[in-house]
This record gives C-alpha cells, sequence and structure tokens, in this order.
C-alpha cells in the first residue's frame, strides 16, 4: 500500500485578486480625483451664476438707458435726476442709476453712464 502524503493548502503566492494595501491606494486615489472633479463643479458652478446675474444687471443697465433716450431730448438730459431704482430679478436686488455729462466728448452731445450694482453672497457686483 502506498501512501498519500497529505496536503496542507498553502497560500499561493500569485493567485489572483488585490492587496489590501493595494485596495486602500487605489481607494484614496479614486477619492482625491472626486475631490478635484466636485471643486472644478462647484467652480463652474459658482461661474455660470455670475455670468447670469452679469446678464440681468446688462439688462437692467440696457433698460435704464432706453427709457433715458425714449423720453428726453438733448435739451432736457442737464435737468433728468439722477434718482436710484432697485429692481428685483430672480430674488437678487439690482440697483441702477445714471450720470449725464453734457459737452462731453464734444459740444452738443452727452454721455450717460449708467451703473448696476447688486450683492450676491457677501460680494458686490457691478457694471
Amino acid at each position: 500500500m502506498k501512501m498519500r502524503k497529505s496536503r496542507i493548502a498553502r497560500p499561493r503566492r500569485h493567485a489572483g485578486g488585490f492587496t489590501l494595501i493595494e485596495v486602500m491606494v487605489a481607494s484614496f486615489m479614486l477619492l482625491l480625483v472626486f475631490f478635484g472633479l466636485a471643486q472644478f463643479h462647484a467652480r463652474g458652478h459658482r461661474q455660470l451664476v455670475g455670468e447670469d446675474h452679469w446678464r440681468q444687471a446688462s439688462g437692467v443697465a440696457r433698460s435704464r438707458l432706453e427709457r433715458v433716450r425714449r423720453y428726453n431730448r438733448y435739451d432736457d438730459l442737464v435737468n433728468i435726476a439722477a434718482a436710484d431704482t432697485t429692481y428685483v430679478l430672480g430674488g437678487l436686488d439690482y440697483v441702477v442709476s445714471h450720470a449725464v455729462a453734457t459737452g462731453t466728448p464734444e459740444l452738443q452731445s452727452s454721455t450717460i453712464t449708467v451703473t448696476v450694482t447688486w450683492n450676491e453672497n457677501l460680494e458686490q457686483g457691478a457694471i
């Protein structure tokens, strides 16, 4: 009779799969990538919101300038009161004002400066 030697299961060195260290390093690298993408997304969103407010402020300024042009002649521009007006668009207050400088850049011409300001998250924007 032949006796068989019992085989004890030994872990193979080149068995398939990953070690715990490899999994932890890969997880950490993925975490860094996701945090980077989250920052990129947040910055992009903030920029889009800022551009939307800039666009709305440009519309408010254009509206004020058209109103000044429509209801006033050159001789009346000196007497225009530069009153501030507040518009609420999208839950944000836009304060618009204007100033008239006559005789600039040439005689018989006027320069109308329209300024729009708004506050957004403790930051002030203006055009």
